[in-house]
């Protein structure tokens, strides 16, 4: 039991740890698509948060907006190395229902006026159990990521973890 936690604690320290050389890699290519999407995708990744479905989003109360950023599905994941096949991963994306989903969200901002609205993504997303998690963005922003875990089971790891991997979100340009 202690190694398996020791391992997967290591699985998870490797790929947080390579998260900001592979995001800097991407911003001299020419087609960078949606970094917050590289990076969700890792984060949802069985040997990091093990996520099957994932919605970012962001809140600007001063734009009074909720903006749907990047989403992950388990069931509409790329089978490659998503790093190493960036165009490749940009078209996956680009055609990914899911995705397609949480990016066309905008409603009002959560923090300003409407309460309710995550539940109402959750629902629109069609998350069974949702979780939701919220961190600071820079300008006064929020983040906001709506999940489901992809197993029910009390994970240190994850507890200790999943936020302030959260911020890695953070330093993604938002298109």
């Amino acid at each position: 039991m202690q190694d398996d936690l020791l391992l997967r604690y290591r699985k998870l320290v490797s790929r947080l740890g390579n998260l900001p050389m592979r995001m800097v890699s991407l911003y001299d290519l020419g087609s960078v698509g949606s970094i917050p999407e590289f990076v969700l995708h890792d984060l949802c990744h069985e040997d990091c948060f093990n996520l099957k479905k994932a919605a970012f989003l962001v809140d600007n109360p001063d734009f009074d907006l909720l903006k749907g950023i990047a989403g992950f599905s388990r069931e509409e994941r790329f089978k490659e190395n998503h790093w190493d096949n960036p165009d490749n991963f940009n078209n996956h994306m680009a055609n990914s229902d899911f995705n397609k989903k949480v990016k066309s969200f905008c409603e009002q901002s959560y923090k300003k006026k409407n309460k309710n609205n995550l539940e109402n993504v959750a629902r629109e997303l069609n998350l069974q159990n949702p979780e939701f998690k919220t961190w600071p963005l820079k300008h006064y922003n929020h983040g906001f990521l709506l999940y489901e875990k992809a197993a029910e089971m009390e994970d240190e790891i994850f507890d200790h973890n999943f936020v302030s991997s959260l911020h890695i979100l953070s330093f993604c340009p938002l298109h």
